[in-house]
C-alpha cells in the first residue's frame, strides 16, 4: 500500500487483469471465486467497454455473455484526474476498484483502494 499521489496514473496498477465482452458468466463467477477479485474489468482488446460486480451475476444464466450484466454505476476516471478524488467515488459506488482510462477510452490502468487505511494498492 502506498500513500496518493496527484493523478490516477500515480496510484493505478498498470496492466489490470482484464476479460472479453464474450466471456460467460460461469467464467465470471470462477473468476469471482477469488475473494481479491473486485470488479470484472471487461475490454474489447483495449476499449474499456464496462464492467462486472459480482452481485450483477445474481440470477444470470451461466452461458450468457457477461456483456448482457454489465454495471452502469461502476466509476470511471482519466488518468489525469487528481487522485485525491478516489475516496469519494469508492464511497459513492461502494467499490475499492476503479478503471483507469485515457482520452480515446482505452483501459490504461485500474485503482485499487483500501479505504480503512486510506491507501492505495500499487506494484
Amino acid at each position: 500500500m502506498t500513500e496518493a499521489g496527484g493523478r490516477a496514473r500515480d496510484v493505478m496498477l498498470e496492466a489490470p487483469n482484464t476479460v472479453g465482452p464474450a466471456t460467460t458468466v460461469a467464467q465470471a463467477r470462477a473468476v469471482f471465486e477469488s475473494p481479491r477479485q473486485k470488479l470484472l474489468v471487461v475490454c474489447d482488446g483495449d476499449r474499456y467497454v464496462g464492467a462486472v460486480r459480482r452481485d450483477g451475476l445474481d440470477g444470470a444464466s451461466a452461458e450468457d455473455a457477461i456483456e448482457a450484466h454489465l454495471a452502469a454505476d461502476v466509476p470511471v476516471m482519466l488518468a489525469d484526474d487528481p487522485s485525491d478524488r478516489v475516496p469519494e467515488l469508492v464511497e459513492a459506488s461502494g467499490l475499492t476498484r476503479i478503471p483507469v482510462v485515457d482520452a480515446a477510452g482505452d483501459l490504461v490502468g485500474l485503482v485499487c483502494f483500501n479505504p480503512r487505511d486510506a491507501t492505495f494498492c500499487v506494484r
